[in-house]
Order: C-alpha cells, then sequence, then structure tokens
C-alpha cells in the first residue's frame, strides 16, 4: 500500500444499504491511493435475517472488522442504549488501532448514529450519504439529521435534499448531488429469467405477481397497518403474494410473526422469503404485476423497471416520490381498491432519483475533494 494511500473505512449493518453501494464500493476500491475496507455489523451476521453477509465476502472488498452484537437478533426500544454502549467499546478499539483516513457512513439506520458518533468524537471525518431526505413516519428522520450534523461531506440523491442540509447550517461548498448509486448499479445488473427465480423460490409463478416488502414504522402501531395490508391482500383473488423480509427495526418480529401465520394459513397464496438477495430481488420486480409495502425501494428503484409501486402508510411520509409511485393510507379498503384498479392507471415513471453515471460522477468528487 501506498503510503499516500487514503485509509477509507465503509460501515454495513443491513442488507439494503450494502446492495445499493457495492458498485460504487469497487469502484472506489479499484483507485491506486485508495486502500478502502469493510466493517460489518448489525443483522448481516445473523442467520434469522438470511445471513447476508456472505453477499458481502462474495463481493471481492476487503472486509477488516466484524463487530457482532447478539442483542441486533431481537432488536426492542429498550434495547438500543445497550447495542451503541457495545458498539462504542468495539468501534474505538478498531479506530485506535487502524487509524482510518475516513469512515463512510450510508444512510440513516439507528445504528449509524453511534458509528458515526464514535468517529466524530475521535476527530474522524465522515462523508454521509442520502442525508436531507425526510421520512416523517420514521425515528431515521432524526438520526438521519444528526448524522449529517457531524460529518464533514455530504453525498444527496436530490437538489431538494441539499437544500435540506443548507438549511441545517451545512457548508453548501461540501455538499454534492449526486443522484442514488443504485440506480447507476441497475443499468449494468444481471437479471434472472422467470425460470431461475422459480428455481431459486421453488415455487411457480404462473399467476400475477403481487411483491410486498414492510418495514416496521417506528413512530406509530406497526401491527396495525401491516393488519390492514393482510386483510387488504386476503381478498385479493388469482394471484402470488410474496413478502420479503422486514428490516431488522424494533417491531420487526411483529411483521415476521403476522406474515408467516398468513403463509401457513393460505399456502399456495402466500410466502415469505427473509432474504433474497439484490439480483433476485430486483429480477421479481421485473416479473410482478404490483410492487407494495413502505420500503424506500418502491420510490427508488421500482420506478427503473417501469412498474408502479403502492407505498402504503406513514413510513416513508414526506419523502420525494415520482408520479409512479401512489401514496396511500394503510387502510385495507383504500389498499383493496388501488390494487384492483391498477391497470386504470397511466404514470410517467419519471424517478428524481435518477442521475446519469452517478457512481462515476462520485468517485471524480472523491478525486477532487478527498483523496488529495
Amino acid at each position: 500500500m501506498s503510503k499516500l494511500s487514503k485509509k477509507i473505512i465503509f460501515i454495513t449493518s443491513s442488507r439494503a444499504e450494502f446492495g445499493q453501494f457495492s458498485s460504487f464500493l469497487k469502484k472506489l476500491s479499484s483507485q491506486k491511493n485508495v486502500n478502502l475496507k469493510l466493517v460489518v455489523s448489525g443483522s448481516h451476521l445473523f442467520k434469522k435475517f438470511g445471513n447476508s453477509y456472505e453477499d458481502i465476502k462474495n463481493s471481492g472488498i476487503s472486509i477488516t472488522k466484524l463487530i457482532k452484537i447478539n442483542e441486533f437478533q431481537d432488536v426492542h426500544f429498550n434495547k438500543i442504549p445497550v447495542i451503541y454502549s457495545k458498539i462504542i467499546k468495539e468501534f474505538q478499539k478498531f479506530l485506535l488501532n487502524y487509524k482510518p483516513d475516513f469512515i463512510i457512513i450510508p444512510c440513516d439506520r439507528y445504528e449509524m448514529l453511534i458509528f458515526t458518533l464514535t468517529a466524530f468524537i475521535m476527530k474522524i471525518p465522515v462523508i454521509h450519504f442520502y442525508g436531507g431526505e425526510i421520512s416523517k413516519g420514521a425515528i431515521d428522520n432524526v438520526i438521519r439529521n444528526q448524522i449529517s450534523l457531524m460529518s464533514k461531506y455530504h453525498f444527496v440523491s436530490n437538489l431538494d435534499h441539499k437544500k435540506n442540509l443548507i438549511k441545517l447550517g451545512i457548508n453548501e461548498k461540501d455538499i454534492f448531488n449526486i443522484g442514488a448509486l443504485s440506480l447507476d448499479r441497475l443499468k449494468k445488473i444481471n437479471l434472472f429469467s422467470i425460470k431461475s427465480v422459480e428455481k431459486k423460490l421453488k415455487i411457480s409463478l404462473s399467476k400475477p405477481i403481487i411483491l410486498a416488502t414492510f418495514h416496521p414504522v417506528t413512530l406509530k402501531d406497526t401491527i396495525k397497518e401491516i393488519n390492514e395490508i393482510i386483510k387488504a391482500l386476503k381478498k385479493i383473488e388469482n394471484c402470488i403474494i410474496i413478502f420479503t423480509g422486514p428490516n431488522n427495526d424494533p417491531g420487526h418480529d411483529k411483521i415476521e410473526n403476522s406474515i408467516k401465520k398468513l403463509c401457513k394459513l393460505y399456502p399456495k397464496k402466500f410466502y415469505h422469503y427473509p432474504h433474497l438477495g439484490s439480483e433476485l430481488y430486483f429480477s421479481l420486480i421485473q416479473f410482478s404485476k404490483i410492487i407494495i409495502g413502505n420500503s424506500s425501494s418502491l420510490l427508488y428503484e421500482v420506478p427503473f423497471f417501469k412498474k408502479i409501486s403502492i407505498n402504503i402508510g406513514d413510513r416513508q411520509k414526506g419523502r420525494l416520490s415520482g408520479p409512479s409511485v401512489l401514496n396511500i393510507k394503510a387502510k385495507s379498503e383504500i389498499i383493496y381498491k388501488k390494487i384492483n384498479n391498477i391497470d386504470k392507471y397511466k404514470v410517467s415513471y419519471f424517478n428524481p432519483y435518477f442521475k446519469i453515471n452517478s457512481s462515476s460522477k462520485c468517485i471524480k468528487i472523491f478525486k477532487k475533494k478527498i483523496l488529495l
């Protein structure tokens, strides 16, 4: 390693963030003056969340530290302080030994706040991706702003988000609008054929597919919203409904239990897969008639496939969305009506998060501002 190389750490704790950053990270790691390493924590390291750690190992990017905390397996709000204290202890020890030049913090998960705080106190510059966004239905909204305020450089997905950061008092010169990196990756991803998808999932996909992803609504009643969705989906006829696993926020166990119970009652209609992996997930989007839930993927990636998505409830409330995203309340009668009338909607698939060659633009900014 060159003496002039910058030691950069990327923190990842969930399948969603690593998947959308993987192409960018490969480009960054290929730069001559970059020594990129991964710190892996959170749900990646547990079987119940699909062992997404295996996806990281297969990416070819070096893993330099695992921070495994057992409380991640069954997260409740009263366990988060315990998780925070263990992260501080493990991460501080690692930083003292490794001495990175920069730390990249993706997105807005609650554990990312404490990784950021540890680096900030130790005067290690933080590079934050996707600050300035708004999601009023989750604690992520406050956490995202706190991470941004402790960060040195900021990469945002839309001009409106840049303006939001400026309102927080962040220097405009340190904010870069590069769009969503995941969309850049989708142009090159190798999707599976429908026969391959059937083989991997071990089911027949001969009927219309509804793909559903529902995450905890951390500021409201999670179980009430998932029950409304289930009530509506039970009435939908002649289709296959595939649930992906919720992310590891407080309340995820309630969602999992509701879905598993549903699958047992209707084994030929409802299916549940805790972890699909990016290629399989996006392949399913390609073949699905409707994509529903409250995942940010409905707003970011689904429009790329020219599919209408139905964003249900409050988790993404306030977040920027294009015209192909139907934002509705978590009421069973509204959900049922939207799904049944989906063919009547004529929409544009304009995506406010898309920028051409997002990853390459990001690398150029790194070279100009960070890798000096």
